[in-house]
């Protein structure tokens, strides 16, 4: 939404980065202190689990987290 600012799901997080409120569209890296605008998808969805960029060193646990937490959503990953 317009005017949001959104970080990376981290799993390990205690800001609130370890619970994913979207999926981006496509990735964007940014240094600290910088925004960059892009779409993602924040409900209503089926998303193939397949094609999720998942953080590097996510555990099964996380994943299955997170993608309850999306499913809250309405994003339901199908794998």
């Amino acid at each position: 939404a317009e005017g949001f600012e959104w970080v990376a799901f981290t799993p390990a997080g205690t800001d609130g980065s370890e619970v994913p409120a979207g999926i981006a569209i496509y990735p964007a890296k940014t240094g600290a202190g910088e925004a960059e605008k892009i779409a993602a998808i924040v409900r209503g969805c089926e998303a193939n689990g397949n094609c999720i960029a998942w953080p590097t060193g996510i555990t099964a646990g996380q994943k299955a987290n997170a993608e309850q937490a999306l499913g809250a959503l309405g994003i339901i990953v199908r794998n």
